[in-house]
């Protein structure tokens, strides 16, 4: 299949966890694929039919291989991310309003009190990754996780 953001996701997994061989395919390279090939018909059944094609000719194709606990932890690395970068541009928007000259700190309040319930929302879902990745019964897990974690 081919990747469609998030759309191909819980279908590749159900697939994978299935015991299908399932292989996901970059948009861009099944476009290069579409291109290269003499039928230039761009339809759901035709494109389709391509990524039938790649399956099987390519002799090199990205193999999905992710359980639903790895997609849950990658859904929640990509959340923290979109957090950080709201909170970055929150807190750009509070530095410039407080270096006009027109400060009123009253009405920055509530934007602040925001900011700090989205740094406690972050911690507990790095907390929520850091406990999926590294389970507290899994020695092994435990042990890299103290080693990575002495990493200045």
């Amino acid at each position: 299949m081919e990747s469609t953001g998030r759309y191909h996701e819980l279908v590749a997994v159900m697939l994978h966890t299935a015991g299908f061989e399932t292989y996901v395919i970059n948009p861009l390279r099944a476009k290069k694929y579409h291109t290269a090939s003499v039928r230039k018909l761009k339809t759901d059944k035709n494109d389709a039919k391509i990524l039938a094609e790649m399956a099987l000719k390519e002799r090199v194709l990205d193999r999905f291989d992710m359980n639903a606990d790895q997609m849950r932890i990658k859904k929640k690395i990509y959340l923290i991310r979109s957090l950080e970068k709201s909170l970055q541009k929150l807190q750009a928007i509070v530095e410039a309003y407080r270096a006009s000259s027109l400060t009123d700190e009253s009405s920055i309040d509530p934007i602040a009190d925001q900011m700090k319930i989205m740094r406690k929302q972050l911690e507990i879902i790095q907390k929520d990754i850091i406990s999926l990745v590294f389970p507290m019964e899994d020695t092994l897990a435990q042990e890299s996780r103290r080693y990575l974690m002495s990493i200045p």
